[in-house]
């Protein structure tokens, strides 16, 4: 008895001992027991906004602010100086200095990027004609051929990749499509149109809706006349113009189907595409809303109508850590706080001083910019009513 006795006591204690050591490891099944597994919480976020070298650093009130930041780091913004025309200036270190002669081309849009040699080049709109001038070192010099665009063209963007330049441009006949550019380092040649008018309806300010991926082909969003004026995406596939999913896919605002707005788009460490884009403009209340491409479809990042209502400028930029982040100027009163929301994984959260998401104030709603530097710094742009109008950049870093 006396061993039959021993013999059940070693078997409770080995039983024992191994409910010990499984209670102890965390994520095997006996944990789901415990409740659900926690969501993946992103790591917090340290970064703040501070302003870049000097705030005001136009000689006289700016619009139509244009950011580009070069391989190396070095922030340059394209402004049309309301007293000189358009200037471009760059960030040396410790202040901001003219790119050239101030005021080089008479008052325009001026759409700023980088080439594949580091020079800053822009396009803009002179007259009705779109021009393009690069930076060779000592001063501003016409790139390609002039009056490139067919007449009546309007407003414009402007990227680079892969050692080329895209530039669009509105063009006020027809059904106003837009018409895609490319550069080659000499010419600038017309992609071939879209016989399948897969995109419609360019809306006029719309600097942010043409982007490249990081394979370099060209995307651009409009909102589609064939599609109730929905948001459609197109992309340049060497050969045609293909959609990106379904033609007229945007959701969101008090009435659905309402036309877009200004359409921006960007791309993650992957390529998959999102675009924000203001819903019902027209309506009693527009706001921002933010759709991403998964490669099955689109679908809204976190709620539809993420920003306060009225809005204008929405603008988007994907970090480097794939945190999507949206501008817009809230244009609720007699001065505009430019604000800034970024994406924690559930909800869409302020990024501006004192837990607030307005960076800046500025009394133009169209004259901002906003892109991200090599090193995954966010930089804004706005004319600064605090700064008498005039340009101040700020980082997020």
């Amino acid at each position: 008895m006396k061993k039959w006795y021993a013999v059940l006591g070693t078997i409770l204690l080995v039983l024992i001992l191994l409910g010990i050591t499984r209670g102890s490891n965390p994520g095997t099944s006996s944990d789901k027991a415990l409740g659900p597994v926690q969501a993946h919480v992103p790591a917090p976020d340290n970064r703040s906004w501070a302003t870049v070298g000097q705030a005001g650093i136009s000689a006289n009130k700016a619009t139509d602010i244009s950011l580009a930041v070069s391989a190396t780091g070095t922030a340059y913004v394209a402004y049309n100086d309301t007293m000189l025309g358009v200037t471009v200036q760059r960030f040396n270190g410790t202040s901001w200095e003219l790119v050239g002669a101030a005021g080089f081309s008479p008052s325009a849009i001026p759409r700023l990027t980088i080439d594949s040699t580091g020079k800053p080049l822009v396009v803009f709109v002179d007259g009705t004609h779109a021009q393009a001038m690069r930076f060779d070192g000592q001063s501003w010099v016409t790139s390609g051929q002039m009056d490139f665009s067919p007449n009546n063209a309007f407003a414009g963007s402007l990227v680079a990749a892969g050692g080329r330049l895209y530039s669009a441009f509105g063009i006020l006949v027809g059904n106003d499509n837009p018409k895609v550019f490319e550069y080659n380092g000499t010419t600038w040649t017309i992609l071939p149109p879209n016989p399948a008018n897969l995109f419609d309806q360019l809306n006029y300010h719309w600097s942010s809706s043409l982007a490249v991926d990081g394979t370099g082909a060209p995307y651009i969003a409009t909102a589609d006349g064939s599609a109730s004026g929905r948001a459609t995406v197109t992309k340049w596939d060497g050969t045609s113009w293909v959609r990106v999913g379904s033609a007229g896919f945007s959701e969101g605002g008090e009435t659905q189907g309402a036309a877009v707005h200004l359409p921006a788009l960007a791309f993650d460490s992957t390529n998959h595409p999102y675009l924000a884009y203001i819903q019902d403009q027209s309506g009693p209340e527009p706001r921002v809303s933010v759709m991403k491409n998964n490669g099955a479809g689109w679908a809204l990042v976190g709620a539809a109508g993420i920003s306060p209502p009225a809005v204008e400028s929405s603008i988007l930029v994907v970090d480097s850590l794939d945190i999507p982040f949206v501008s817009y100027v809230h244009t609720n009163g007699a001065v505009f706080p430019v604000e800034v929301l970024k994406f924690d994984g559930v909800a869409w959260v302020p990024t501006g001083p004192g837990g607030g998401a307005a960076v800046g104030v500025t009394t133009d709603a169209f004259s901002s910019s906003f892109v991200k530097g090599p090193s995954g710094t966010l930089y804004l742009a706005f004319a600064d009513h605090s700064a008498g109008d005039k340009v101040t950049i700020a980082a997020y870093r």
